[in-house]
């Protein structure tokens, strides 16, 4: 599923996760915008993950639009590469594997 940002239909904030009112012109209407990708800021690894979790990493990721996005990734990423992103249907934003 494709990661989905909310862009404020009357000023152009862009938001994730969504919002119910824009809060820099106080609109109630967004439009939805795909983001297949984003640069990456920052990785932490997780060192006391569950023994089934996949997950090795969380990513900071700068989207275009300037939004920070925290993801999941099973490798750790390089700085400042572009890596696609996945929305999970339970919300979880993921870098898939290569």
């Amino acid at each position: 599923m494709t990661l989905l940002m909310s862009v404020c239909a009357d000023c152009g904030a862009t938001y994730f996760p969504a919002r119910l009112r824009c809060h820099r012109c106080g609109s109630y209407r967004f439009l939805d915008q795909p983001v297949d990708s984003a640069r990456v800021s920052g990785v932490v690894p997780v060192h006391r993950a569950p023994e089934d979790c996949p997950w090795h990493c969380l990513v900071e990721l700068q989207t275009e639009a300037g939004v920070t996005v925290m993801a999941v990734a099973q490798e750790p990423p390089t700085l400042h590469s572009l890596v696609p992103l996945i929305q999970q249907a339970d919300g979880a934003v993921v870098i898939p594997p290569r």
